[in-house]
C-alpha cells in the first residue's frame, strides 16, 4: 500500500472481526494452564485459533510462535537470574529442535 508500511496496513486497515476482542482473555486463560502445566502455550494457542477462529494451521502456528517468543525470552531471563538453566541441555534441545523444525519443514512437500 503506497504511504504506509506493511505493520501500519496491518494493523490500521486490515478486517477486524468481533471475536477478536476475546483474544486477550483467551491469551489470559492459556497463559495460567500452560503455566501450571508448563507447556508454554505452545499446544494451545494453535488449536484455540483454528478450531474457534477458524484461522489456517500455517497461520496459527506461526502466530503462536510469535505470541509466545517474548514470553519465552522474559522467562529465560528470569531462570538464567536464579541459575536454573542447564545450559549443556539447552543447546542440546536447541538443536534438536531446529533440525526437528526444519526437517519438518521439508517434509511438507510429500
Amino acid at each position: 500500500v503506497a504511504g504506509h508500511g506493511f505493520f501500519t496496513y496491518m494493523l490500521f486497515y486490515s478486517a477486524f472481526q468481533q471475536s477478536y476482542i476475546w483474544l486477550p482473555f483467551i491469551g489470559l486463560i492459556v497463559g495460567v494452564l500452560a503455566t501450571m502445566i508448563g507447556s508454554g502455550g505452545g499446544l494451545f494457542f494453535p488449536l484455540i485459533l483454528m478450531l474457534i477462529f477458524q484461522v489456517p494451521a500455517h497461520i496459527a502456528v506461526a502466530t503462536s510462535l510469535a505470541a509466545s517468543l517474548p514470553l519465552g525470552i522474559a522467562g529465560s531471563i528470569g531462570h538464567y537470574r536464579n541459575k536454573n538453566i542447564h545450559f549443556q541441555l539447552a543447546l542440546l534441545f536447541g538443536v534438536a529442535g531446529i533440525i526437528g523444525a526444519v526437517s519438518g519443514h521439508f517434509s511438507q512437500g510429500f
